[in-house]
């Protein structure tokens, strides 16, 4: 069998270990050995990528036809038999419900090929032109463009011969847009400039590559110490953050007639120092095309005041709504708590301490603004669940603050 795996002949060769293996392993330690070759997927990888596959293949069907039960019985202390005969109708039920999650298994499957993909990967590693290279590299293939990762699947094409130029240019495009599109969602911009430039090294020749290098340009030339917007619903929301005591915003600004100036939904941010951006929607536009940005220096008072009354308004929302607390931003508090002290003139250029907090207004975030305090003592709750197609409602007693 060794002799065999030298000359190349990986399927004869894993044949005749498993012939080995068959054997008792208490009258051979060959058998032992060649038991603990074959069932290792570090060694075996293209066994182990089946024998996960097949895994898959017969946990989703149980979960089709169980639902809920998949897993078998709720364990509730007792023997499983009286347990699965306690969930015997919960069990019916789930049983008669299975044709929804059979349409439902494409995208809420509860195992994906995951870990196949691990052994099939190992496979191409340990044997990049064994007998089953292409069946594994079109299996790759075929499971990353379904999760449009093509950085993935331009990594397992390339490494096929005969791979045909078209193919390739294709392939790339999409792998440097996908690249841009993660250096895009990337908050600190140290690590997002440095994803954008290696993206314009990567894929010089594809127009998502040009428009990297553009990008990474740009970033650093208006790069700037924080990011803390203030959006136009949260200001209409709390025209006292946006009135004299605030930002000291002219009131045509927030009147929304375009014909007088109109402030973008982006609304205003704090690009470190004194430094105030103020987003317009620009002449001859509307609120969906990008904002004309204007920059004003305050004084250092002003930037204080501002500072204490948008916390103070938060607080004040925080305790009487809910759902209108600010989360939490180590960044942001220290550029504030800096501004209350005066210290806002000494920029720290660290990409670290950059902080992205917006603040938005409960119609954006929720699409409703409801009352304070609700005259009702409680709340109705809707309650539905697709497995079992049903649906109801119930009042919940609001507990006292």
């Amino acid at each position: 069998a060794l002799d065999r795996a030298e000359q190349g002949d990986e399927d004869d060769s894993w044949k005749r270990f498993e012939m080995i293996a068959e054997h008792d392993d208490a009258d051979s330690n060959m058998a032992r050995h060649a038991q603990a070759l074959v069932s290792s997927p570090a060694q075996n990888p293209y066994e182990a990528f089946h024998r996960s596959l097949a895994r898959n293949r017969r946990y989703n069907a149980r979960w089709v036809m169980l639902g809920r039960w998949h897993r078998g019985a709720p364990d509730r202390g007792i023997p499983w038999p009286i347990e699965w005969l306690i969930g015997a109708p919960s069990l019916a039920r789930d049983i008669m419900s299975s044709p929804v999650r059979l349409i439902q298994l494409p995208w809420k499957a509860p195992t994906t090929g995951r870990i196949a993909r691990v052994y099939a990967r190992r496979y191409l590693n340990r044997y990049p032109h064994g007998a089953h290279e292409y069946e594994i590299r079109d299996w790759l293939e075929s499971y990353e463009a379904k999760r449009n990762n093509w950085i993935g699947v331009l990594a397992v094409a390339e490494g096929r011969e005969g791979l045909s130029d078209k193919r390739r240019v294709k392939l790339r495009a999409r792998a440097a847009q996908q690249a841009v599109d993660m250096a895009s969602h990337e908050s600190r911009r140290d690590v997002r400039n440095t994803m954008l430039r290696h993206v314009a090294r990567e894929f010089p020749e594809t127009t998502a590559g040009v428009a990297a290098g553009h990008a990474a340009r740009v970033e650093v030339e208006e790069a700037s110490e924080q990011h803390i917007r203030i959006s136009r619903g949260f200001l209409l929301e709390n025209p006292e953050v946006a009135g004299p005591r605030g930002l000291a915003l002219a009131p045509g600004l927030l009147d929304e007639d375009l014909s007088n100036g109109e402030l973008h939904p982006l609304g205003v941010a704090f690009l470190g120092e004194r430094t105030l951006e103020i987003n317009l929607v620009d002449q001859d536009s509307d609120e969906d095309d990008p904002p004309k940005a204007v920059k004003r220096r305050i004084s250092p008072e002003q930037l204080a005041r501002l500072v204490s009354q948008l916390e103070e308004t938060s607080i004040r929302n925080a305790l009487l709504d809910v759902d209108d607390v600010q989360a939490p931003d180590a960044q942001r508090d220290v550029y504030f708590e800096r501004a209350r002290l005066g210290l806002s003139e000494s920029v720290d250029p660290r990409a670290a301490t950059e902080s992205h907090y917006v603040y938005r207004g409960l119609r954006e975030r929720y699409g409703v603004v409801r009352r304070r305090e609700p005259i009702l003592p409680f709340d109705l709750v809707i309650r539905g669940s697709l497995s079992d197609l049903s649906i109801g409602a119930f009042p919940r007693i609001r507990k006292p603050r």
